[in-house]
């Protein structure tokens, strides 16, 4: 982030290649890993680290946020996605709520019970936004009806351990252009399960409702 804000450099990774923001200016978002290596392995874990851009015509930064810290509505909003959400507080630019995410892959279904924390402050006179959002995994719990419970905070079989975004808000040619990047950690892949488990992390992450990804 620091190095987007340096003079000479591209305040939105879009603008980076012209079929990016000409694409988004078609009116279809743009996704794309940041980097030739995603996941990056790393001990016992990969990180997972993808981009994404969309322009949203006739409208202001302000009316945007106004959608975006409207936290008890994220339930109508990403449905199914989110199943509750709600705000817990709220202190300038600061505040914390939670959700809960419901995912369903193959047989399992699980939900992921999360407090989160956003801060936003302007970045650039007028135009840019940077959002960044820290969510706090502190419990999953699974959902069937005969066997529900609660696990505790880094217990459990979830493929995703940690999740960070930033999410950059540009005024600019008549709308707003919204671009989030998604960094997350999970557990590692047995080479012998790759070619299953991976899509599977993979969807998980492209499923999860905006300002996450």
């Amino acid at each position: 982030m620091q190095q987007r804000l340096q003079p000479g450099q591209h305040f939105l990774w879009a603008d980076e290649e012209e079929n990016r923001i000409s694409h988004v200016r078609g009116g279809e978002p743009y996704i794309a890993p940041t980097g030739p290596q995603n996941p990056k392995k790393v001990p016992n874990g990969l990180i997972h680290d993808w981009v994404g851009t969309v322009f949203i015509p006739d409208t202001k930064i302000e009316d945007v946020l106004l959608t975006i810290r409207d936290y008890r509505r994220y339930k109508e909003f990403y449905h199914p996605g989110v199943v509750e959400s709600k705000a817990l507080a709220s202190e300038g630019f600061k505040d914390r709520f939670s959700v809960v995410l419901m995912n369903k892959v193959l047989v399992s279904k699980k939900a992921l019970d999360s407090d989160c924390e956003s801060s936003y402050f302007r970045v650039m006179t007028g135009t840019g936004i940077a959002f960044p959002e820290r969510p706090a995994f502190k419990k999953c719990r699974t959902t069937a009806k005969k066997n529900q419970h609660e696990l505790p905070a880094d217990v459990g079989t979830g493929l995703i351990w940690r999740l960070t975004s930033i999410t950059r808000f540009e005024e600019r040619d008549g709308g707003v252009y919204v671009e989030l990047e998604a960094i997350a950690l999970s557990r590692d892949i047995p080479a012998s399960l790759h070619w299953i488990v991976a899509p599977i992390c993979a969807a998980c992450l492209e499923k999860l409702p905006f300002p996450f990804a």
